[in-house]
Order: C-alpha cells, then structure tokens, then sequence
C-alpha cells in the first residue's frame, strides 16, 4: 500500500488513524512507514513545490470502499500540496495522477523524495501506532517475507478518528 493520506473523493478526512498490531511473525519484515509533511517539503525544490500545488491531479476513486462500483464521478482536479492549509498534502501513491506532462514528472520526484526520507516502523503484537493524519504519509512496505503461512495472519486492527462531527454536520442522516 503506497504512501499516502488521502481518502480519494470521500468528504469525511480523518484526524487520525491508529493502528493495533494484533498479529504478526517477527521473521516477516513489513514496516508501516510514516513521513513527516515538513520533511518532503524540505527535500523538495521549489520548483517541484510549485507544480504540487496546481490543480493539475486526480485521485480515482478508492476501490476498496466503492459499493458496487463507480465512475469518475465526484473525482476533480486538485493540488497535491498547498502550503499554509491544515491539509498540506494530500496524495495517495502510485494512484494519485497528473493531467500534465510537467505533473507526471513532479509525481517521481515526489515518489523518490518520500522514500528518501521514510521511517520504518515495524509493529510487534500489542505495538499501537497513532498517526496524525494530516500531519503525515504513511505506507505499508514489504520489506521480506520468510514466512508465507504466518504473513497471511499478519492483522492490523485501524480506526480512523476524527476530533468533531460538526464539520460533516450537513452530511449526516437522522438517527
């Protein structure tokens, strides 16, 4: 699962994700890698900086919650990075798409600069992680698997949280 903090075309965002290591063998290397916002931006050149923040991007829409399936509807055009916003980036890896040549070229810098500055961490039963949302990309990386039998165990338990209800306020449902 690439880097990444965007929930494509969802209106909810999470404030925050915290994950749970239920079960996973310790001769199996898979990190969830965080990044740090600060740290891409201080790799990236202006330039790349620059063309990030067009609305030159799209993000399909996620496959795992589409009931049913569904079209392009709701996906638009969209910076990646937009300085001084509480969402600096917002980026889903390998899915994430420019409309523009220049955009596609600024995507592998973006690629190359979030696995220069990565931070593995590898989760151990009873380990929680909790990841400011907005604060960072995140990625599940397998590093090496010498166990194939206990890797298909491996159980990560999430919960996406969010500080308050009153932002979706308009979206909600009676009841």
């Amino acid at each position: 699962l690439g880097f990444h903090n965007d929930l494509p075309n969802n209106i909810a965002r999470p404030d925050w994700i915290n994950i749970l290591c239920m079960r996973s063998h310790s001769e199996n290397r898979v990190s969830t890698s965080i990044i740090n916002n600060q740290d891409i931006i201080d790799y990236l050149d202006e330039h790349t900086l620059n063309i990030l923040s067009q609305p030159i991007f799209v993000t399909p829409h996620e496959v795992i919650s589409v009931h049913g399936g569904k079209g392009t509807e709701g996906i638009e055009e969209k910076p990646i990075y937009t300085k001084n916003s509480p969402v600096v980036f917002c980026y889903f890896e390998k899915r994430t798409q420019s409309i523009t040549d220049e955009g596609r070229a600024a995507l592998v810098a973006l690629d190359d600069a979030l696995h220069a500055v990565k931070q593995p961490v590898f989760l151990t039963p009873g380990c929680l992680m909790n990841i400011a949302y907005d604060q960072c990309l995140h990625a599940r990386e397998v590093i090496e698997i010498a166990d194939h039998e206990q890797h298909k165990t491996r159980w990560l338990q999430k919960a996406f949280n969010i500080n308050s209800l009153e932002p979706f306020a308009s979206n909600m449902v009676d009841e």
